[in-house]
């Protein structure tokens, strides 16, 4: 298997970890809260921007980024972080490359960046 597809898999069991409380209620919290920041930022009202997102593709990217940053959001109360929790309970079943894929998720800030020029 590939790095790529190690980093892969060890993300989407990240996602299935998701699924499960506390995470589930969390993530969905801080989801709502993210749809309608980014609604609000680009004046439109949540059903706008979901149609946009899904008819110009963006859906799948903006869900990536939404996990990906809560991957590194410490809470108050314990468990303080979605990864730190994963892998303490199933991290014995990633490859050492996922986990650290995982580990490098959770301590690196979520960053965008934009392409403002190409030098040719």
């Amino acid at each position: 298997m590939s790095i790529p597809g190690q980093a892969q898999e060890a993300f989407n069991h990240l996602l299935d970890w998701l699924k499960r409380e506390p995470w589930k209620s969390r993530f969905q919290q801080f989801a709502e809260e993210t749809i309608l920041e980014l609604a609000d930022i680009n004046e439109l009202d949540i059903e706008e921007l979901t149609v946009q997102a899904e008819t110009q593709g963006w859906a799948p990217l903006i869900m990536r980024g939404m996990t990906e940053y809560f991957a590194e959001l410490l809470f108050e109360t314990d468990p303080s972080n979605v990864v730190d929790d994963y892998l303490k309970r199933r991290g014995w079943k990633e490859t050492p490359l996922g986990r650290q894929y995982l580990e490098a998720l959770s301590t690196t800030p979520a960053r965008l960046y934009q392409v403002q020029g190409v030098v040719e």
